[in-house]
Formats: C-alpha cells, structure tokens, sequence
C-alpha cells in the first residue's frame, strides 16, 4: 500500500472513530490532496451504493450543496436512525 493511501486510510480511521464535523473535513481535505480523482470518484460511489436509496439522495444533495450541514441536519439524523434501525432488524 503506499504511504498516500495509508494517509488517506488513517484520516478515514480517525474520522470513523471521532464521527465528528471537523474529523470529516479533515478527511475531505486529505482525501483531496492524496487521492486522485479516479480514487475519490470509486470510493464515493462505493459508498453511496452500499446506502438505501433514500439515504444516498440525502448524502448526494450534502455533496452538491456546498453550504449543507450534513452532519448535524436533522434530515440526515432521521436517515441515519432509520438505517440503522433496518440493517439491525436485518441483521438480527
């Protein structure tokens, strides 16, 4: 693995762990600058396929509004919660 990718894992770690606003813009920042665009593009749509669709739309629209407050929108909470709820009915 090369050390780009190690910072861009280490950064999405940290993010993970702290959940917070300002762990997840220091991994948009670092994926920014170590990844290319091709990488950023395949991990974003990774991502968005593994969401049900409505939760994809709501991260889709945090994406192209530059002023949305993703994470702390009350619209993203309900998603998250609704979510959860259903991957652990379905894991259960």
């Amino acid at each position: 693995m090369s050390d780009l990718h190690k910072m861009a894992a280490q950064s999405l770690g940290r993010a993970l762990t702290l959940g917070d606003e300002v762990a997840w813009a220091t991994f948009t920042v670092t994926v920014y600058r170590v990844l290319d665009d091709r990488e950023r593009a395949a991990m974003a749509l990774a991502c968005l396929k593994s969401l049900p669709l409505e939760f994809a739309e709501i991260v889709y629209q945090g994406a192209v509004e530059p002023d949305a407050d993703l994470l702390s929108t009350e619209a993203m909470r309900t998603a998250a919660a609704e979510y959860r709820a259903t991957r652990d009915r379905r894991d259960a």
